[in-house]
């Protein structure tokens, strides 16, 4: 027994369960320097970046509706053509309407009414429109501004 109990204890002695080896680190991170709170922290930031640009690409796919393409509608205007013309007719009738109601709140400050003539009106039909027109002009030899009819060069 004492012989087995010493072969014991020399196994001990070589085998050293309780020593502990020290082998150097590399310190080749950049990170190695920082404090446990900072790497939680960077990693932390790292997780939560990865994962916003996760959803947003999700969402931006679920939102796009690849599936479903919607075109303006194709027509065929009968003055695209290289001698074709507009519609004087209509060009007239929406000259009409805008007078009629759409006067009341917008303006065609750049549109005069020699502008009109050769597309819906004569000479003489622009010159009656544009005489219909009070402008206001002045001043006078008092400094007083006043109203005149309009003309051509007026502006709608």
């Amino acid at each position: 027994m004492a012989a087995l109990r010493n072969s014991a204890v020399y196994c001990r002695i070589l085998i050293r369960p309780n020593s502990v080896t020290l082998t150097p680190r590399a310190n080749m991170s950049a990170f190695s320097k920082f404090t446990r709170g900072k790497k939680l922290l960077l990693s932390t930031l790292g997780v939560l970046t990865a994962g916003g640009v996760g959803l947003v690409t999700a969402l931006e796919m679920s939102v796009k509706a690849e599936d479903v393409d919607l075109h303006t509608p194709k027509y065929t205007w009968n003055h695209t053509g290289m001698l074709q013309t507009f519609d004087h007719r209509s060009i007239r009738r929406g000259f009409q309407v805008y007078k009629q109601v759409c006067a009341a709140c917008h303006s065609m400050d750049y549109l005069a009414f020699r502008n009109l003539v050769g597309v819906c009106y004569n000479e003489a039909e622009a010159r009656l429109l544009a005489e219909d027109v009070q402008i206001e002009d002045g001043p006078d030899d008092e400094g007083n501004m006043f109203q005149r009819p309009g003309d051509r060069k007026s502006v709608v």
